[in-house]
């Protein structure tokens, strides 16, 4: 293969057109800028290229979200599909006016970033609603409210979880001592009871010896409060089912998102050229 035969040029120019003179020489696809030699009144081309860097690696996060999004909805769905590794073309005049679509990707990345947000924040509180409503499932047959379950001038009432086994040593407190307990559910080897014992009985004592777990709910019904449970878990799967779809739907970004990010890039090369380069007051070298 010929090697082109390459000449040097020493180019001065108005600052102002700095950026305009850049992409000419790109647009060759024959040019290599090397770094200027020192000259009398020039001094380095310093350039902060942090900005730039940030919004790359913004926008590239997005894609790598978006594409995770669609990507997820498609096996979901079983859709099968080579979307997201087909390639696309773009001109070169296309290319270049992606700067002009900042606002646009700005305001699809920003939308990314608000769905990807709501949908851990559904997904962390689906798997503590199931967690809430495994520990109230005991609960679900009460259909009396919790706050029934109240101590009286003279008596004290319990309402709680105690392993079926533990519940069985219930029986011989009750012959001996002023204790009395009913066993209102039994799932899983536990059981739900309720009890009541004289103030000067020591029953709290006798029940913590037999790792008694008292209710923590104080309003409502247990079957309300599953209800209520389910209700919510529903209605945030719901809801996340329509985050999958706004992913599968901004798909169609994907291309302008895609196009920027690399102008982004390109736009820090030409910042990254800049160190090989000099300044005075009104050009660079």
């Amino acid at each position: 293969m010929a090697v082109a035969e390459m000449r040097k040029l020493n180019l001065v120019a108005m600052s102002y057109d700095r950026d305009e003179i850049l992409n000419a020489l790109q647009r060759t696809g024959a040019a290599e800028i090397k770094s200027h030699t020192c000259t009398e009144n020039a001094v380095p081309l310093e350039l902060d290229g942090s900005a730039l860097s940030e919004a790359a690696a913004r926008t590239e996060r997005a894609l790598e979200i978006l594409e995770a999004g669609i990507d997820e909805y498609n096996k979901e769905n079983k859709i099968k599909t080579d979307d997201l590794k087909n390639g696309f073309t773009v001109t070169y005049s296309e290319f270049m006016s992606a700067g002009y679509s900042k606002e646009r990707a700005d305001a699809v990345t920003e939308r990314i970033f608000s769905l990807d947000a709501e949908r851990k924040m559904l997904t962390g509180r689906i798997s503590k609603l199931g967690e809430d409503l495994a520990s109230a499932t005991i609960y679900s047959k009460l259909l009396r409210p919790f706050s029934d379950y109240r101590d009286r001038s003279r008596v004290r009432v319990r309402l709680g979880v105690i392993s079926s086994a533990a519940a069985e040593n219930l029986n011989a407190l009750s012959a001996d001592e002023p204790f009395a307990f009913e066993v209102l559910n039994v799932e899983d080897g536990n059981s739900l009871i309720a009890c009541a014992f004289h103030k000067f009985f020591e029953g709290d004592n006798a029940l913590g010896a037999l790792n008694f777990a008292q209710c923590p709910y104080s309003e409502g019904t247990g079957a309300g409060l599953c209800e209520k449970y389910r209700a919510e878990r529903e209605e945030a799967k719901a809801r996340l089912k329509e985050i999958a779809n706004k992913f599968k739907e901004l798909g169609e970004e994907i291309k302008t998102l895609k196009i920027y990010c690399d102008y982004l890039l390109f736009e820090l090369e030409k910042l990254d050229a800049g160190g090989k380069m000099l300044k005075t007051d009104a050009t660079f070298l």
